[in-house]
């Protein structure tokens, strides 16, 4: 799904726009259906200086090995972090030096369409799957893990996708959530 959203992102640019620029994002309207904008935010400790870059993205990937639950998997790509040590120091650009710092990820622009991919093998070991059920509710609330406005809305549709290998066939709820 990821692969495919990336094509159509690519295939639908108005000709001589660089799929990787700027107005890539505000032109394509794969990016506007299915894009957001992530903002990672690092805040000094000593100065409390924040500094904030936004990235767009087509879909969250999402790490299941500490989560029981696609909640608790959001939590987990959204919690602080510290930045405390060696190499993960941060340079702060007010105080001019490498000091303590708490970072965090966040969705600043929330999406018409989320795709979450679930990240189903050890980063330590790629040949061996996780296997194991993630729960989830029939409807999502973004809300806590939204830095940006976010409005909460649900459309009438009412259809889930469940993929598996290349087949993508309509499913009803009921059978998604067993």
């Amino acid at each position: 799904m990821v692969n495919l959203l990336e094509s159509m992102h690519k295939c639908c640019l108005p000709s001589g726009v660089p799929s990787e620029s700027p107005s890539a994002y505000e032109k394509s309207f794969v990016h506007k259906i299915f894009g957001g904008h992530l903002r990672s935010q690092v805040k000094c400790q000593q100065c409390s200086f924040c500094s904030n870059k936004f990235d767009p993205f087509l879909d969250l990937s999402l790490k299941i090995f500490k989560a029981e639950s696609l909640q608790k998997a959001l939590a987990n790509f959204t919690a602080a972090e510290w930045s405390d040590g060696g190499e993960r120091q941060y340079n702060c650009q007010r105080c001019k030096q490498k000091v303590r710092a708490l970072k965090q990820l966040t969705v600043h622009k929330a999406l018409y369409v989320l795709t979450i991919h679930l990240k189903r093998f050890h980063a330590h070991n790629p040949g061996q799957k996780i296997k194991k059920k993630v729960r989830f509710d029939c409807a999502l609330d973004l809300k806590p893990f939204v830095s940006g406005s976010y409005n909460s809305t649900r459309d009438s549709f009412d259809k889930w996708l469940q993929q598996h290998q290349i087949k993508v066939p309509p499913r009803k709820i009921r059978d998604i959530l067993k």
